[in-house]
């Protein structure tokens, strides 16, 4: 993600972590959107600090929409307004996954999106809401606007797709390796300055050797200790 935000102009990059519970469909779809919106106008304004918030305010985004002189975008929004108004959980879905593609028709680049945790959309109490947002996602693999990374353990994601432990022969499949030493390192403690989780440089190379340098176990025990409200300040807490 960062080098497509910040080495090239030609791609808008767009990446959303899905939380392990989402109390509505309602509610990712809102985030969703206001999520890819700041990122989108983050990309054309260069301003990384609105990719890297997870507080959205809704007359922010307008205010930068008008100034960048983004007019599709404040339709969109007054869209998005009316629909959470009456509810229309289709109408929503439908807004929120395609506005990827759609900021990609509008400008002119190209879009790649990476839908991190994919599988935890199971959290969704709602049949219907659940069943309508997976729907609009499986239309947004074929999107030649904004191609999707759909992430997550290989069986679960495929059980949340398609009904089925395996994959369709359609898609590409793509295994998470380990990282190089200084990559894995970049990753724990950027992680750790995200989440606010301290942790101690002397071990720092220490964990993430311990975690075979694997993205998704260095995510994961970062994010274990966010929810812990512990850190990393020796190997004996690790």
């Amino acid at each position: 993600y960062n080098k497509l935000f910040f080495e090239q102009e030609r791609v808008i990059p767009f990446f959303h972590a899905v939380p392990k519970m989402l109390f509505s469909g309602e509610d990712f779809c809102r985030d969703y959107f206001l999520r890819s919106a700041s990122q989108y106008i983050g990309f054309l304004k260069r301003d990384p600090r609105l990719v890297l918030t997870d507080e959205f305010d809704l007359r922010l985004i307008v205010q930068l929409a008008y100034e960048t002189k983004l007019a599709w975008i404040v339709d969109a929004i007054n869209h998005f307004s009316l629909f959470l108004k009456n509810h229309d959980r289709r109408a929503l879905s439908r807004l929120a996954v395609q506005f990827p593609a759609t900021a990609a028709m509008k400008s002119g680049l190209g879009a790649f999106v990476l839908v991190d945790d994919f599988h935890h959309m199971t959290s969704i109490a709602n049949p219907e809401e659940r069943a309508g947002l997976i729907h609009d996602f499986l239309l947004a693999l074929d999107s030649r606007h904004a191609p999707h990374c759909l992430a997550g353990p290989a069986q679960p994601l495929s059980q949340v797709l398609f009904g089925t432990s395996e994959l369709p022969a359609n898609l590409d499949v793509m295994t998470l390796s380990s990282l190089t030493a200084e990559d894995a390192l970049a990753l724990f403690e950027g992680l750790c300055g995200r989440y606010e989780v301290e942790f101690s440089a002397g071990v720092s190379s220490f964990i993430v050797d311990q975690l075979d340098r694997n993205p998704f176990y260095i995510r994961s025990m970062v994010q274990a200790a966010r929810r812990a409200s512990i850190g990393f300040r020796s190997a004996r807490i690790f």
